[in-house]
């Protein structure tokens, strides 16, 4: 299984790297593949609506924005964790993916329907603190 882990907090290191490792423990099982948004940029939704007309966000692609890589590893995900710490309400970086994520499918006209390639996609949202972190072995 392929699981696409995004960790919305805008420092690196901490309590990512921690729960990153004791993810690592069970690679034998699931294939992860980590985004730290704090190493990515991702532009606010402009509400331009063209998206509704091309089928994709129009934003430019580039070192300064990376919504579409990122928005291309969720569709190729199995499942998808957001891991987010609670010292923040939403990340503003997660609240651009959400925002970008909902105008390119409504626009489209994909968001309730059979065509949304997010539709089914197993999803867990995970909150953080600086509380020790601590994995249980089954």
């Amino acid at each position: 299984m392929n699981i696409l882990v995004i960790f919305a907090s805008h420092r690196l290191g901490g309590k990512n790297i921690e729960i990153e490792n004791a993810m690592h423990e069970y690679s034998d099982h699931f294939n992860f593949n980590f985004v730290h948004l704090a190493d990515n940029r991702i532009e606010g939704c402009i509400s331009c609506h063209c998206c509704g007309k091309v089928g994709y966000c129009v934003l430019p692609r580039n070192e300064n924005d990376n919504f579409q890589k990122i928005f291309e590893e969720m569709i190729d995900a199995d499942a998808i964790f957001i891991i987010s710490p609670v010292y923040a309400t939403i990340p503003s970086r997660l609240t651009a993916l959400f925002e970008r994520l909902t105008s390119v499918l409504f626009d489209t006209g994909r968001i309730n329907t059979d065509d949304n390639p997010l539709l089914n996609k197993r999803a867990a949202f995970f909150l953080t603190s600086l509380a020790e972190f601590v994995t249980s072995h089954q």
